[in-house]
């Protein structure tokens, strides 16, 4: 189904402010609906300073900001 992310983990982590949607999807429990409202909060807030701030975007929790440490670090500017 093309609306659903594939289920294939990034090989690397990936810096959230630069993340596009595609990349977002394909982290354990996220999904396109979660993935389109951390680049709309970012797009409107401006960059991410720490990953504990995807708490600000409804639908996010601390145990999925748990599970994605491993594939997400915050150090860029957000993507144009």
């Amino acid at each position: 189904d093309a609306w659903k992310p594939r289920g294939e983990r990034p090989s690397r982590p990936m810096d959230l402010n630069l993340a596009q949607p595609t990349d977002l999807a394909a982290l354990p429990g996220m999904g396109w609906a979660l993935a389109y409202r951390v680049i709309a909060d970012r797009e409107r807030n401006g960059a991410y300073r720490t990953l504990d701030d995807l708490h600000y975007v409804p639908g996010i929790t601390q145990e999925l900001i748990q599970t994605w440490r491993p594939y997400l670090y915050v150090e860029g500017r957000s993507a144009p």
